[in-house]
């Protein structure tokens, strides 16, 4: 499915008031105006991220409640216990809030309950073995806000519950002694945004100011050069916005990330260097969080315990770290094998048993898939696709045989509310729960069909003409808004991620000079000329270079995200490849080109008249030229007329136009000397030569070749060979 591109345009006033009050580049004025930050006072507010942007803790519902059961907790060394999830946010979560009690002396030990036996959240087994032990207080992260009945069977117990959460609240409160999650209907906390880790950091915090005396900017400093290497990792692992305060927490998470005291931390990184060849050069940001450090803390919790990923990021023996850290990364690497395996067993039923035209929403269910894999699958299929998608698995994970009750896991596409979705289907499920964007489910086998059907017209219901694949810009740039002093400014909205993505800049209509393969064909780079002589290189990463469908003089319309490539210690500025196409321009012209052609063998004599035609002596070069990239090429080739022509005049001294080219070919053709595609959607053309068998072929046989000399008869004060011998030239 081809992407629509959109670009919203701001107004030149706004434009320019952010440029000359912020003293900052029109594109960047540009970018913040589109993305809703149009004053100055609302772009700076964006920017800042010190200190004094850290929210107080205790304008959070319940906080100062939860801080006194800790005091009291903490002074009458009573047994606690944090539960909490086994995922990135809920193992970040759970190990900072374990290691700052810790700090603090605390009686506290942490619990994760494994997601084969026991699945998401609070269960009466895990209260039973609480209860059997003697724990005081339990404290729970990234969940508890939906197990009323677990936290009223832990009060029946005599335990007292604080439940730390972010996910969406329901009208029944579970009977916690205090619920702190800023989702809270009736919580006036400012940012929503948190994650389960975020609100750990919150509590924390609190505490840190009654504790030590400080207030919230001091305590805030504190706890994130101790914490915020976790407090981040756990914040972008779960996809959280990268607005508002979480912009501040990650900002502070990445310093504190470079250099690390965490001592599992620091050999999970290790670890992964050596595995990426020995090197240890990372730039620790974002993606780097998002595609190398959570995966491996995720895998552990979907296909082994999660447990393993908290004992790593709590312990302070440095050799167990390295043994953690080395088998969180093989067990990253099982996970992959199975994530591959089941993503092509998925493509293997679209391709077999769905109609991609009539089907809006996407169910695929199987006996053996692994109930830890569909989501990160569903979420692969969903973006291959541009369809909201669910898998879901009949296998029992205790004994691998097959259930009548199957587990499925889901990722929506554009303004899709997941979570809606499933609720219009309630009446055929056993359970559900998640985000907009990401939910889990639980569905009888004899329902599955019925499900496909609520969820096809659920999502056909909200679909409109301007719903499919859209790729939003943020804006154009100019050939010399392109340069190293913008790209610097740029860096500004960082740190990246949900809701604050990489900028992606409109090129309108730029000239390829030149296209390379890297990495023996796995990846493409290629240059776009720029003002004064210089390119700008763009990489095509994962698009092979084979699978390459543009050519060397095409004109072309580019989508991509700008930043600074170093390499052997130079920095140079570079284009990252999201889409492209041939621009409009290119494309009409060609195609205006081609339509000539075509009323010119029908008769039609061009008004106004053709000045750039093939003449005698430039015909046989040119087919030379033809000749010796067919040789190189092979037997068919596709070719840049415009790219061509310039070597054709550079190599040969001739003045060759890509119209006088077009015109060449079409007599070559005609003369059966090759075979030619040059329609207007066949861009670039298709070129084929045939066996010649040594003999003459006279170009007077093409009717092109003689209405153009007859035309060079009737226009000679456009068109007059260069000798007398080249007039009569008429063989190759």
């Amino acid at each position: 499915m081809k992407k629509k591109w959109t670009m919203k345009e701001p107004l030149v006033s706004d434009v320019l008031t952010l440029t000359n009050t912020l003293s900052i580049p029109l594109p960047l004025s540009r970018v913040l105006c589109c993305r809703g930050l149009d004053t100055p006072s609302a772009a700076q507010s964006f920017f800042n991220t010190d200190a004094a942007s850290f929210l107080s803790p205790f304008a959070m519902k319940n906080m100062d409640i939860a801080v006194s059961i800790l005091l009291a907790a903490l002074e009458q060394k009573e047994s606690m216990v944090v539960f909490g999830d086994y995922d990135v946010d809920g193992v970040s979560a759970t190990s900072v809030l374990y290691l700052y009690l810790a700090s603090l002396g605390a009686n506290v030990s942490y619990y994760i309950p494994s997601r084969h036996h026991e699945g998401y959240g609070l269960s009466l087994s895990a209260i039973r073995s609480f209860l059997d032990q003697d724990v005081n207080l339990l404290i729970t992260t990234d969940s508890g806000v939906t197990a009323n009945d677990e936290i009223a069977f832990a009060k029946a117990g005599g335990m007292n519950v604080i439940v730390t959460d972010h996910h969406t609240c329901y009208a029944e409160m579970p009977p916690a002694d205090a619920v702190v999650n800023p989702m809270q209907c009736d919580c006036n906390y400012p940012f929503k945004g948190l994650a389960g880790v975020g609100v750990v950091f919150k509590l924390i915090t609190a505490l840190e100011m009654m504790i030590q005396n400080l207030d919230t900017a001091h305590a805030s400093a504190a706890i994130m050069e101790r914490y915020g290497d976790l407090v981040a990792i756990g914040t972008v692992g779960d996809v959280m916005p990268l607005l508002g305060e979480n912009r501040t927490i990650v900002t502070w998470g990445l310093s504190t990330l470079e250099r690390t005291h965490n001592v599992g931390l620091a050999a999970l990184m290790k670890q992964i260097a050596v595995e990426s060849s020995g090197s240890s050069a990372r730039k620790l940001n974002t993606t780097y969080i998002s595609y190398t450090l959570a995966p491996r803390i995720n895998a552990v919790g979907r296909i082994a315990d999660a447990t393993l990923a908290v004992e790593l990021f709590t312990t302070a023996d440095a050799e167990r770290a390295e043994d953690i850290a080395l088998e969180l990364c093989n067990i990253n690497t099982r996970r992959k094998t199975l994530e591959n395996t089941i993503f092509d067993e998925a493509l293997r039923q679209i391709n077999d048993d769905i109609d991609l035209d009539h089907t809006s929403f996407l169910v695929l269910a199987d006996d053996n898939w692994h109930h830890g894999i569909i989501g990160i699958v569903a979420s692969r299929i969903a973006e291959r696709f541009h369809r909201s998608c669910i898998l879901i698995s009949f296998r029992n994970e205790s004994d691998g045989s097959v259930s009548d009750i199957g587990k499925g896991s889901g990722r929506s596409v554009d303004d899709l509310n997941l979570v809606d979705a499933l609720h219009a289907a309630s009446d055929i499920l056993v359970k559900f729960g998640g985000h907009k964007s990401a939910a889990g489910l639980t569905v009888e086998k004899k329902h599955l069909s019925s499900l496909r059907a609520h969820l096809n017209a659920y999502a056909l219901e909200g679909m409109t003409e301007d719903n499919g694949a859209t790729l939003l810009l943020d804006t154009y740039l100019l050939p010399d808004e392109i340069n190293m002093n913008f790209v610097l400014a740029l860096q500004k909205l960082q740190p990246y991620g949900q809701d604050n993505n990489q900028p992606v800049f409109y090129l309108k209509d730029y000239f390829i000079t030149s296209i390379f393969s890297l990495s023996g064909g796995k990846h493409t780079r290629f240059h776009l000329a720029l003002p004064g002589n210089s390119v700008l290189p763009v990489l095509c990463f994962g698009y092979p270079y084979g699978d390459f469908m543009f050519n060397k003089g095409d004109r072309v319309d580019v989508a991509g995200t700008l930043d600074i490539n170093i390499y052997q210690n130079k920095e140079t500025l570079q284009l990252s490849l999201v889409d492209m196409r041939l621009s409009d321009e290119f494309i009409c012209e060609q195609t205006g080109e081609f339509t000539l052609i075509h009323n010119i063998c029908q008769n039609e004599i061009p008004d106004p008249p053709l000045t750039d035609v093939p003449l005698d002596h430039e015909l046989p070069p040119i087919y030379l030229y033809i000749k010796q990239v067919v040789t190189t090429s092979g037997a068919e080739i596709r070719l840049s007329p415009g790219s061509a022509a310039a070597d054709i005049s550079r190599e040969y001294e001739i003045t060759c136009s890509r119209l006088k080219l077009l015109l060449a070919l079409h007599i070559f053709e005609e003369c059966g000397l090759l075979v030619m595609s040059c329609s207007s959607c066949d861009l670039p053309i298709s070129l084929r030569l045939l066996p010649r068998r040594n003999q003459k072929v006279s170009l007077t046989e093409s009717p092109l070749y003689l209405r153009l000399r007859t035309y060079y008869k009737t226009r000679t004060k456009y068109f007059r060979p260069a000798c007398h011998s080249c007039r009569n030239r008429s063989t190759l």
